[in-house]
């Protein structure tokens, strides 16, 4: 033990050289195993076949073969024949009206519900009674008694034996197929219609808000002058002195007289020079009427117009008529339009409290606004950027 003592610096220097040693020679061998390695030795075995292959020719690949083989039964497409059957046809994208049959309780295509035979039982159907159609009565020419003649729904594809289909709009104009008809117009083309002032109907009159307000009153003792304090519409608040010429818009008045509720003001300009009173926290209206018109066919569209005023009707899809407002009655409600339109019709015609379409012709269903692409700019932003003008 003395003899380890003495010298265990040197033992423990001794086992720090074996380990080195050790150490060197484990990474020497590492190094020589790795010249070792050859391109034969990385090489992947080739993997077997997992699959079984299959002929493409086989008989159980053949579609035509194993949909003969199996239960199923593919009725082949045929051409329609829009003379006996316009309602029964195989077009996937028209789903033809259905009833249930009386006889076996299956349901099958109304087409057949008029004296034919059921394709299911092949026993003869009942004819159902069909109520009359407002004013129109059942004829052979017209046996779902719409107003409109068999053979003319056949030529344009509408529903010959459902008499609500008169008053759909088919082509989104606003116009249901049974005043197409009358008007001699295509039920199917949308830019083929009726005059589109025919939509248009007078419903009020009132008169034009200037873009002022009277907020306060102010009398000064000292001075013995009044101070008005009006908010102006987009231009903040102004104070108006008697004697003094502000502008509302682009109209130019001169402010004669105030006292504690009111200011009178005297246009400056114009053929007709208007005087207005303002009343403080009131509304101020010219004493210029305005007529107020709507479209039937579109909810948007509700203008206001005067003697002069330029409006447009229609849209992207249907094409645009422009008119000009000539004159109006409110007492008739009746507005007199001038058709500027190069293809008008009529170039002068009146537009009164109803529509020119008869209540029983107006569209029901198929509402012309859902066939309005995304695109199309509403009426009501074009009547704007006009009237701005």
């Amino acid at each position: 033990m003395e003899l380890i003592k003495r010298h265990s610096e040197k033992v423990i220097l001794l086992g720090v050289l074996l380990f080195v040693i050790l150490t060197m020679s484990f990474a020497i061998s590492a190094i020589n195993e790795t010249h070792e390695i050859s391109d034969r030795k990385l090489d992947l075995k080739p993997m077997s076949v997992d699959y079984q292959q299959q002929d493409p020719n086989h008989s159980k690949f053949q579609v035509d073969e194993q949909v003969q083989k199996s239960l199923i039964y593919w009725q082949a497409s045929g051409v329609r024949n829009a003379a006996t059957c316009s309602n029964h046809s195989s077009d996937l994208v028209i789903f033809p009206g259905i009833a249930k049959c009386p006889l076996c309780g299956k349901m099958i295509p109304g087409y057949y519900f008029s004296g034919k035979e059921c394709p299911e039982c092949g026993q003869v159907l009942p004819e159902p009674e069909r109520p009359k159609n407002g004013r129109y009565e059942r004829t052979e020419a017209d046996q779902d008694a719409d107003g409109i003649p068999d053979e003319w729904e056949v030529r344009y594809n509408l529903n010959q034996i459902d008499p609500a289909h008169a008053l759909f709009d088919d082509d989104g104009d606003g116009f249901s197929n049974l005043y197409e008809y009358t008007c001699k117009t295509k039920p199917n083309v949308p830019r083929d219609h009726p005059p589109l002032w025919h939509r248009i109907v007078f419903t009020n009159v009132h008169l034009k808000r200037l873009p002022a307000n009277l907020k306060t009153l102010t009398f000064n003792s000292t001075t013995g002058a009044w101070k008005a304090q009006v908010e102006l519409d987009g231009k903040g608040t102004q104070f108006w002195y008697v004697d003094k010429t502000y502008s509302i818009g682009r109209r130019s008045f001169k402010v004669t007289a105030m006292d504690e509720a009111t200011v009178t003001l005297q246009e400056v300009k114009g053929d007709n020079p208007e005087t207005i009173t303002m009343h403080v926290g009131q509304p101020t209206f010219s004493s210029d009427k305005l007529a107020v018109l709507e479209d039937i066919a579109d909810p948007a569209f509700k203008i206001e117009v005067r003697p002069g005023d330029k409006f447009t009707v229609g849209n992207d899809v249907v094409g645009r008529e422009e008119y000009r407002v000539q004159s109006f009655d409110g007492e008739k409600k009746e507005v007199v339009l001038e058709a500027l339109s190069p293809n008008a019709q009529d170039k002068t015609v009146t537009v009164g409290s109803e529509s020119k379409i008869p209540a029983d012709m107006r569209v029901q269903s198929g509402i012309a606004e859902e066939s309005v692409p995304p695109s199309a700019e509403p009426n009501s932003k074009i009547n704007e950027k006009r009237m701005k003008k």
